[in-house]
């Protein structure tokens, strides 16, 4: 189960948010819509999501205090500023305007200057610790308008300069919940497919490991763990496996392509240890490790053999018939 987290940039956009989840098939993803005003989201338990949406200082506070969570932006788009820019006109008249934004734009402040006629500056604020200081400069440069985010605007009202919050638009918001949920799906389906993998070596009669192109093992089943390690499979991940298998010769095989078999004797008894090239991503070459009980083989063999026989699948004439 993947656990998605969309932060509502503004309560007007709340019903959007669930009325696009709604029809989207979120099957088998855990989705929480909320709404988070600036950094007041610390003490939420944001760990648990695997995916985070959301938009601003917000946006900008979530991706940098928690890196390990996917985090898809709710874009400002230039439509978006437009608009605010427009209103922004409609109430105040053709003022100086500071647009105060917490990302990039592809929407320049020179393209606006020219197609507006208006004077305008963009300033940039990157958390909340930064929105009193860009508020100073702007009054310091004159500037009679803002235009900007949520918490750049709750601010200037607090001091009496006039503001326009900038609206996410319907089409955007969209957008990136359809974008959320379907990387969700992409992690869910890589979790399903790692634990299908993981249940398939740990049910394997045999120790199987992999290392890179570097000697680290980077997976091993509950077989090998137990044979290998320490009685955890991973235990063995991240070690060299010049450590756990000496003289393996995987290099020889990585560099050759060509797998090899030796025999090799453990506290448990004899193996047979195969060693075979294992392509990786980015054209490495990685070895996967299979270690067989010679007796398990032996007995097996036996057994097919013995089989066949009690099938009929035997000389039924000799040479004594003729």
């Amino acid at each position: 189960m993947v656990n998605v987290l969309l932060v509502v940039p503004y309560q007007g956009l709340q019903k959007t948010f669930e009325d696009c989840v709604a029809s989207l098939d979120t099957r088998d993803l855990n989705i929480d819509i909320q709404h988070l005003y600036g950094s007041r989201f610390f003490g939420k338990d944001i760990e648990k999501y695997q995916i985070v949406a959301a938009r601003g200082i917000t946006g900008r506070t979530i991706r940098t205090q928690h890196p390990q969570v996917s985090f898809v932006e709710i874009t400002v788009s230039s439509d978006d500023i437009i608009n605010a820019l427009d209103e922004c006109v409609r109430l105040y008249g053709r003022k100086r305007i500071a647009l105060v934004l917490a990302e990039s734009t592809m929407c320049s402040a020179s393209s606006i200057r020219r197609l507006s006629g208006l004077d305008l500056q963009m300033f940039y604020v990157y958390s909340e610790e930064d929105v009193d200081g860009v508020i100073r400069e702007v009054i310091k440069q004159g500037f009679e308008c803002v235009v900007g985010g949520l918490t750049v605007c709750g601010r200037c009202r607090e001091l009496g300069i006039p503001c326009v919050f900038i609206h996410t638009g319907k089409e955007a918001a969209e957008r990136t919940i359809r974008t959320a949920v379907e990387t969700a799906k992409g992690i869910n389906r890589e979790q399903l497919q790692s634990q299908l993998l993981r249940t398939l070596l740990d049910h394997h009669h045999d120790a199987v490991l992999a290392c890179d192109g570097q000697g680290s093992i980077v997976a091993a089943n509950a077989q090998a763990g137990r044979l290998l390690g320490d009685g955890e499979s991973q235990s063995l991940i991240g070690r060299p496996i010049d450590h756990v298998l000496p003289d393996s010769q995987w290099r020889k095989v990585a560099a050759d392509g060509v797998s090899l078999d030796t025999m090799r004797q453990f506290p448990t008894g004899m193996t047979v240890l195969q060693c075979s090239p294992l392509p990786l991503a980015g054209g490495e070459a990685g070895v996967l490790f299979n270690i067989q009980n010679a007796e398990m083989i032996r007995d097996t063999d036996s057994k097919i053999q013995k089989q066949v026989r009690q099938s009929g699948f035997t000389a039924r004439y000799t040479f004594e018939d003729i």
